[in-house]
């Protein structure tokens, strides 16, 4: 199952965490962790964000506000399309430098959690 783990990893980073309309209360460093259900999606994998005002960036690059979005309540949603491969989740960053979620990928028969601290 190192191809479902390799999909899904792969889809998070391509689509870091969003640009959107957070002002500058989460701006800074973030670290985001993602995490696979045990079984065929158990994996673990840390990604590096950075926010600045509206912008959200991994290594450097903006990133598509339409993948993932993250609005000034600091609501997170996601949608990753990997081809016939969704992932879709929610969440929360929240105002004391900590976040998470949960995410599904049901072609794959896969869920998992994710948590973003800020560094």
């Amino acid at each position: 199952m190192r191809f479902v783990r390799s999909a899904l990893v792969g889809l998070f980073a391509i689509a870091g965490l969003a640009a959107a309309h957070a002002g500058d209360r989460f701006d800074g460093a973030w670290a985001v962790y993602i995490y696979g259900e045990p079984g065929p999606c158990a994996f673990g994998y840390r990604l590096p964000i950075d926010i600045k005002g509206t912008a959200l960036f991994y290594k450097g690059k903006t990133v598509n506000p339409y993948a993932i979005g993250l609005n000034s309540q600091g609501m997170v949603t996601i949608r990753l399309d990997g081809g016939s491969y969704i992932v879709t989740g929610t969440g929360a960053l929240g105002g004391k430098g900590t976040g998470g979620g949960t995410w599904k990928a049901p072609k794959l028969r896969c869920s998992g959690k994710w948590k973003a601290e800020r560094q």
